[in-house]
C-alpha cells in the first residue's frame, strides 16, 4: 500500500473544507518525511523496523573503521589474516563445482599464498581436476562428501612447498571430509610432484571396483626440483575390495620417468612421515616405495589391511629401482597375502618395530638370492600364523644379512603349520640374529628348530618354543643353523656336521675323531669322543 496518501480538494466545497483537507495533507506529508532516512544526517535518522533489501545490494560502502561498522566482501578477503596470508572463501567465488570454486579462491590469492577455506561449500558436490602451483596455500576442508573427477595437482615447474590440505576428519562413519574418485583407471586422486615441506591430514579417499583409483596418493620426483619432507596424518583409503583391484596402489613414491607425462631422476622423494593413516581394501600394495633414493620414510601407528603387499619395495617400473628404506613403528594391519613386508634391494637400513599383524601369507619377504648386505630389524612385533604361506615361512630372508630379530611372538599357526625363519642366499656366508623370541609351533618337540636357511646363518639366544596344543614350553636340544651352538655346545656333533665357515677360535664337541692325541688334525668316521679346536687351517684336538 501507500505510505503517503493525500486528498483532493474538491471544487464543490467550501474555503473551510478545502483548507482543512490541504491541512491534513500537510500533517501526512509531515508525517511521512519524518518516517524517512535522510541523506544530509538530519534527525531523525534511525530504523524503528528491519530493512529489506529485497535481494539488491548496498553499493559503495566505505571501508569498515569501527565495531559496529558494515563489512564488505573485499574487506574479509583482504583484510582478515591467518598465519599463512589471507583468508579467501571458496563459497563465495564463481564456478559450477565445488572444485571450480576453490580453484578460483586458489588463483586469486596473493603470489605470497594463503589460505582457502572451503569449508562452507555445499557436501555432494564435484571436484574436477586442478593443480595447486603457487607456494604457501594452505586449504581447509571442505565438509561432507565430494566426487573427485581429475587428479588434484600439487606442482609448480620451480618446484613447490608449504602447500597444506587441512580436512574436517576422516572418520568411518563418513562424517568428516570424504573424496569419492570418480574419474579414469589410470589416474592418481592426488599427484604431488616436485613437492617439499609439505602436509595432508584428516580426510578420506574411497574408490570402487566401479570407479577403480590406480594410486590414492602418488609422490613424484620432478626435474629442477627436490622432493621431500612430506607428511600424511589421518588419512583414510578404501578400495571396498581388494579382490576387485578398486584400488591398486594407496601410497606410491615413483621416479617421474616412470610415469606417462613427467620426468625426474632417480633422486630425493624421502624423508616422508606417515601418521596414522589407514590403506584397506586395495589390490597392489597400500605402501609401494619404487626407486633407491626414496629413503628414510617414517610410518608411524599407521595400518594397512587386506591386498597383496602392506609395504613393498619390489613393484616400481624398472626393477632395477626395487629399493627404498623405511622405518615402520607400532600400527598393524594384515590379511596380505604376499607378504605384510615384500622388500626388493634394499640398499639402506629398514626396521619394523612394534607391529602387530595378522592374517597374512608372509611377516617379510625379500628380493634376491643377492650378496647383498642390508640389515633388517624386526623388534618386538607381533604376528599371528593363522594364515601362514604353505611352505611354514613368515620370513624369507634372501641376502648375506643381516637379519635381527629380537623380542618378538609368532603365534596361532594355522593346522599343520608351524613358523619358520628361512636364509636363503645361495650358500653365501651369513650372519643374523634371533634373541628372545617366542614361537608357538604345532606338535612341537625336542628337536624343533625354526630357524632354517643354508648352512650356518643364524645366531640365536633365548628363544622359546611353545607347543600350540598345550601352551607348554619346549626345550630344543639342537638348532643346527645356529652359528653360536655350533661353536661352544653342550651337544656334540659329528665331524660332517663341522660348522662350514670357520673360524678361528671356535671349540666344538666332536663324537666320531679318528684321534684323541692332543694337538692332532680331526678326521671323521671314528670313535672317539673329543673337544677340537680350530686353528685357522685345520680342527686340531684340544681335549678328550
Amino acid at each position: 500500500m501507500s505510505k503517503l496518501i493525500l486528498n483532493n480538494v474538491v471544487s464543490q466545497g467550501t474555503l473551510v473544507t478545502a483548507a482543512s483537507t490541504l491541512n491534513n495533507n500537510s500533517s501526512s506529508t509531515v508525517t511521512a518525511i519524518e518516517n524517512t532516512l535522510s541523506r544530509d544526517g538530519t534527525s531523525p535518522n534511525y530504523m524503528n523496523s528491519e530493512l529489506d533489501m529485497n535481494s539488491n545490494e548496498i553499493i559503495n560502502l566505505g571501508s569498515p573503521s569501527t565495531a559496529n561498522s558494515a563489512v564488505r566482501l573485499s574487506d574479509l578477503n583482504n583484510t582478515i589474516f591467518g598465519p599463512s596470508g589471507p583468508v579467501l572463501y571458496a563459497a563465495v567465488f564463481s564456478g559450477d563445482t565445488a572444485g571450480d570454486k576453490i580453484a578460483a579462491a586458489i588463483a586469486a590469492l596473493p603470489s605470497t599464498g594463503g589460505i582457502v577455506d572451503a569449508r562452507g561449500l555445499s557436501s555432494g558436490g564435484v571436484i574436477p581436476g586442478f593443480t595447486i602451483s603457487k607456494n604457501n596455500v594452505q586449504i581447509l576442508g571442505p565438509v561432507g562428501s565430494f566426487n573427485v573427477t581429475g587428479t588434484i595437482n600439487i606442482y609448480n615447474p620451480t618446484g613447490i612447498s608449504s602447500v597444506s590440505w587441512l580436512g574436517c576428519g576422516s572418520s568411518s562413519t563418513g562424517k568428516g571430509t570424504n573424496f569419492t574418485w570418480r574419474g579414469d583407471t589410470t589416474s592418481p586422486m592426488f599427484r604431488i610432484r616436485g613437492c617439499r615441506d609439505s602436509s595432508f591430514k584428516d580426510f578420506i579417499i574411497n574408490s570402487s571396483i566401479n570407479f577403480p583409483l590406480a594410486e590414492g596418493i602418488r609422490l613424484e620426483t620432478a626435474t629442477g626440483t627436490t622432493s621431500t619432507n612430506r607428511h600424511f596424518q589421518n588419512i583414510t583409503m578404501n578400495g571396498t575390495n581388494s579382490a576387485s583391484a578398486g584400488l591398486t596402489k594407496g601410497f606410491r613414491w615413483c621416479i617421474g620417468d616412470d610415469t606417462s607425462d613427467g620426468a625426474g631422476g632417480d633422486v630425493n622423494n624421502d624423508l616422508d612421515g606417515i601418521y596414522d593413516c589407514i590403506v584397506e581394501n586395495f589390490f597392489n600394495a597400500a605402501y609401494s616405495i619404487e626407486h633407491s633414493q626414496s629413503k628414510t620414510h617414517t610410518f608411524i601407528n599407521s595400518t594397512f589391511l587386506s591386498g597383496k603387499r602392506g609395504v613393498s619395495t619390489t613393484q616400481a617400473t624398472n626393477s632395477a629401482n626395487n629399493s627404498g628404506s623405511f622405518r615402520w613403528y607400532g600400527g598393524g594391519g594384515g590379511s596380505c597375502s604376499i607378504a605384510d613386508f615384500d622388500i626388493g634391494n634394499p640398499d639402506d637400513v629398514v626396521s619394523i618395530i612394534g607391529s602387530n599383524t595378522e592374517g597374512s601369507s608372509r611377516l617379510l619377504l625379500t628380493g634376491g638370492p643377492s650378496s647383498g648386505l642390508e640389515p633388517i630389524n624386526i623388534i618386538g612385533c607381533r604376528w599371528a600364523a593363522n594364515n601362514i604361506n604353505a611352505d611354514d615361512r613368515v620370513i624369507w630372508f634372501k641376502f648375506r644379512g643381516n637379519i635381527n630379530l629380537l623380542g618378538n611372538i609368532f603365534q596361532s599357526p594355522a593346522a599343520g603349520h608351524s613358523p619358520a625363519f628361512f636364509i636363503s642366499n645361495g650358500g653365501l656366508a651369513s650372519r643374523s640374529t634371533a634373541i628372545g623370541n617366542i614361537i608357538t609351533w604345532n606338535s612341537a618337540t625336542a628337536s624343533s628348530n625354526p630357524f632354517l636357511g643354508d648352512g650356518p646363518c643364524w645366531e640365536t639366544v633365548g628363544n622359546m618354543i611353545v607347543d600350540n596344543s598345550n601352551n607348554q614350553f619346549v626345550l630344543p636340544t639342537l638348532f643346527p643353523n645356529n652359528v653360536v651352538t655350533n661353536s661352544i655346545r653342550g651337544t656334540a656333533v659329528t665331524f660332517a656336521n663341522r660348522p662350514s665357515t670357520a673360524v678361528e677360535g671356535m671349540l666344538v664337541s666332536f663324537t666320531d675323531s679318528t684321534t684323541a692325541i692332543w694337538g692332532a688334525t680331526i678326521a671323521g668316521t671314528g670313535s672317539n669322543h673329543v673337544l677340537g679346536y680350530y686353528n685357522g687351517t685345520n680342527w686340531t684336538v684340544a681335549a678328550s
